[in-house]
């Protein structure tokens, strides 16, 4: 019979845990993410990313991507490389273990979505390629994000 208490508490602790750190109303988030993994929690401070953006720890003061502009036609594809800079200005290793999240927004405004239209691969292991192929006409932004606010777009036309 004790046994199945302590089950029970644990299970009770441990949802009550996950209650607390999914609470958006508190004015002290509850950091649930490891230090330098991706955190989507909203809130917090100092820069944690709030309002569901990803937020890691990087080095990087500065990104690029290239090529800038891209034209493809439709069925066709195209690569873009990105480059993370240090705060000296250094380009760093592909390899450094910095995180990238890749988005796509269309120019039309009638448009809601890339979807369709444009595809953005990224390349595992390193994420600093991404492979974009064409499956509808329109002109697009690609951009990406390292996390901390250090954005970088390539605007890409498809005829």
């Amino acid at each position: 019979m004790q046994s199945k208490r302590l089950g029970l508490g644990i299970v009770i602790t441990l949802a009550a845990s996950m209650l607390v750190a999914c609470d958006t109303t508190s004015t002290n988030p509850v950091a649930v993410a490891a230090p330098g993994e991706a955190s989507f929690a909203r809130g917090g401070s100092g820069g944690s990313g709030g309002g569901g953006k990803p937020h890691v720890s990087s080095t990087s003061a500065q990104i690029a991507m290239t090529p800038s502009t891209l034209q493809l036609a439709v069925g066709a594809g195209g690569w873009i490389h990105v480059t993370l800079y240090d705060k000296n200005g250094t380009a760093l290793p592909d390899n450094d273990g910095g995180l990238l999240w890749y988005g796509c927004k269309p120019a039309d405004p009638a448009m809601d979505t890339c979807i369709g239209y444009l595809n953005v691969a990224p390349v595992y292991p390193n994420l600093r390629d991404a492979y974009l192929s064409a499956t509808g006409a329109g002109t697009f932004t690609v951009w990406v994000d390292d996390g901390n606010g250090h954005r970088a777009s390539a605007v890409v036309t498809v005829q």
